[in-house]
């Protein structure tokens, strides 16, 4: 593939100062921590699973920080959610946790229970509720149900951050808004009841996660009804260490219970894959796991580009998400956009030149379409994403080359090709067309 530009190799830069946002990240929105403390906890529970019975009970027992083991060992035995349950109801299935927290039905059960549960807690709780549903994922065994579960866990998390927000708002507008339902208030009409006051950070912190939240519920709103449809064949993510023995020791722990991997044929597994990162990528606490899935594709299947894009995906997810933070007043967010919108590029570049553009077969369109979508996002956020004028231009070339290829293969492509011709005209670029 001729001249792909590299996005790391970028100095010169143009920045975007009009934004003026609040000087307080949006804390509840970043879900790195969720991430973070989701690989260690995997971690954790390999070793635990490996661990004798009496190593088991030392490592409850003691640690240097007390305060920090107990929340530990409260996230590994399911405990955190009793707020949720019945402990009577719960006791049997963290008892079980307790004793090997890599056995997933207890787990799952507990989260369902959690899910289902009409009792009310803190929002740390849902927090708490968000890691258990992204558990059973990252040690490995990814069905239907958990990753619906997962989903549901996620949507819990940000309708009880609105939740809350509008309490904590109400009692801040007390005099101005009486006694109203909550429910039946738009978050429009609360939030700039703040923007019109001149109140402390932490108040306005507080308008600027609902409005994020609102946003992130309701570019989810049909993933519940997509996961249903498109996902329906579990993936036990131990599978994968079969294609590979020098990374079996280290690999995902997939269905411990079943004591056994079946063996899937290589292109079977890599559709399995891709299905199930596409409905990864959508859950922002489940993007480490999707990004080590990836990872372990493209050491078992170097020379395909799909292993390649499925981390692209997944790291472009990640840039809107900073980008979505940012536009909402999160200054923390500003600098995680332009090294993750590079790692995202050279992901697709890297994709891209494992394919024969000139010659690109039915099954490569998508991803030359793919290229195409992403160039039209860095026009429409080339500020942010600190990309030069004269690197888009190479990108938009490469871009106009693939759209034409894609064309004479499938009609369909032709509104594409226009497109990016628009974009050639508007940077400089039409005696090259």
């Amino acid at each position: 593939m001729i001249g792909m530009a590299r996005v790391d190799d970028v100095d010169s830069v143009e920045t975007d100062d009009a934004k003026k946002p609040a000087s307080r990240g949006l804390t509840h929105i970043n879900f790195g921590k969720i991430q973070q403390h989701l690989v260690g906890l995997t971690e954790e529970v390999r070793r635990i699973h490996k661990q004798s019975i009496v190593d088991k009970l030392r490592g409850f027992l003691f640690s240097a920080d007390e305060e920090e083991n107990l929340e530990h060992a409260g996230q590994l035995t399911g405990r955190v959610l009793l707020p949720l349950l019945e402990e009577r109801q719960a006791k049997g299935w963290i008892d079980a946790l307790e004793s090997d927290p890599a056995v997933l039905t207890p787990r799952i059960q507990l989260i369902h229970a959690a899910l289902a549960s009409r009792k009310k807690a803190n929002f740390n709780v849902y927090r708490d509720l968000l890691i258990q549903a992204s558990l059973p994922i990252y040690i490995g065994h990814v069905t239907p149900r958990n990753l619906q579960f997962a989903v549901q866990a996620y949507q819990r998390y940000l309708n009880r951050l609105i939740h809350f927000g509008k309490h904590k708002i109400v009692a801040l507008r007390s005099k101005q808004l009486g006694r109203v339902n909550i429910d039946r208030l738009s978050i429009k009409d609360l939030v700039d009841g703040l923007d019109e006051d001149e109140l402390d950070p932490e108040h306005q912190v507080i308008g600027q996660e609902m409005r994020c939240a609102n946003r992130m519920v309701r570019q989810g709103g049909n993933l519940m009804k997509r996961l249903k449809a498109g996902f329906t064949i579990p993936l036990d993510l131990s599978d994968l260490n079969r294609q590979d023995p020098r990374i079996f020791e280290g690999g995902f722990l997939g269905d411990v219970e079943a004591n056994r991997v079946v063996p899937d044929k290589e292109a079977l597994l890599a559709r399995k894959v891709a299905a199930t990162l596409e409905f990864i990528r959508e859950v922002p606490s489940l993007h480490s796991l999707g990004l080590m899935v990836a990872s372990r594709m493209q050491e078992t299947e170097p020379h395909s580009a799909q292993s390649y894009l499925m981390e692209a995906r997944i790291r472009l997810e990640a840039t809107r998400l900073y980008i979505l933070r940012y536009e909402h007043g999160d200054p923390t967010a500003r600098p995680g956009i332009p090294p993750t919108f590079r790692q995202a590029f050279n992901a697709f570049r890297k994709g891209l030149q494992l394919i024969k553009i000139d010659q690109p077969k039915d099954q490569d369109l998508s991803a030359m379409g793919e290229y195409m979508d992403l160039v039209q996002f860095v026009h429409v956020h080339r500020p942010l994403l600190m990309i030069t004028h004269e690197a888009l231009q190479q990108m938009i070339r490469v871009a106009h080359k693939a759209m034409h290829a894609a064309a004479e293969r499938d009609g369909r492509y032709k509104p594409r090709l226009q497109k990016i011709r628009e974009l050639m005209r508007r940077y400089g670029l039409a005696n090259e067309i």
